[in-house]
């Protein structure tokens, strides 16, 4: 058993609080470990979004995509509470410039990317960052 002393007062953990206590603090160092990675990446720039679904705004139908990986290169990063704010521009196939933005978010390696522009609906798409090797 270990005494844990909170302002001024003494109180004796059971097992059962201190392997709770243990798990907590492991938790913690995992999650302050998978943010320090995460934030890495984004400043390295070598990484690249691999999404899962797309979504037409506003509420437009959520589908599936199958394989598409888009590496990311000169971006601007802005760092958040949550993670990071990427965005850079592109004139993709045509002549009309898109914008990108990424929310990422250092916690999960959730990444959602809005790209827009003047004349069409954004489309969002949604899923995770990875390094590339």
């Amino acid at each position: 058993m270990t005494t844990v002393s909170v302002i001024g007062q003494k109180k004796i953990l059971s097992p059962r609080e201190e392997r709770r206590e243990a798990r907590e603090k492991r938790r913690a160092e995992r999650i302050a470990s998978f943010e320090r990675y995460i934030d890495s990446l984004v400043e390295s720039h070598n990484f690249e979004f691999n999404p899962q679904t797309m979504q037409r705004q506003p509420a437009g139908i959520l589908r599936q995509i199958m394989n598409p990986a888009f590496n990311v290169s000169d971006y601007t990063t802005q760092r958040t509470h949550e993670g990071w704010r990427v965005t850079f521009s592109s004139s993709l196939f045509s002549a009309a410039n898109y914008t990108f933005s990424f929310k990422i978010y250092s916690r999960t390696d959730g990444a959602n990317l809005t790209i827009s522009n003047p004349w069409y609906s954004p489309v969002e798409d949604f899923g995770s960052i990875a390094e590339i090797y």
